[in-house]
Parts: structure tokens; sequence; C-alpha cells
């Protein structure tokens, strides 16, 4: 949340994941990105459960 422009996290065994097409892809998550009243402690929540459940892709 921090820096939205970053696009691809690389793990030390070479996959990778791309935070934000993760939160694209939840639309719960997305939407609660873009809830202006919504708290940064559910922002946050929200974008950690689209990063967990999202599918690494090898390398």
């Amino acid at each position: 949340m921090r820096d939205p422009t970053v696009s691809l996290f690389r793990f030390a065994s070479g996959h990778t994941i791309d935070p934000a097409a993760a939160v694209k892809e939840r639309e719960p998550s997305r939407k609660a990105v873009a809830e202006p009243g919504a708290s940064e402690a559910f922002r946050r929540g929200m974008v950690r459960t689209a990063i967990l459940l999202a599918r690494p892709l090898a390398a």
C-alpha cells in the first residue's frame, strides 16, 4: 500500500506475485481500497487477503 506502482514481488524461490493484480482480481478487496470511508486497517486487511489468495507464478 505504500507504493502502488510495485508491479512484481519476487520470492527467494523465484516465484513472483503482482500485488496490484491480486487486488484487482478480488472484488471485495478492490472495493475496500476504493472506498473513501474505509479505515486504513480495513484496507490493509483486504489487500493482505487478496495477496494471500493470489497464486504465485513460477519462475
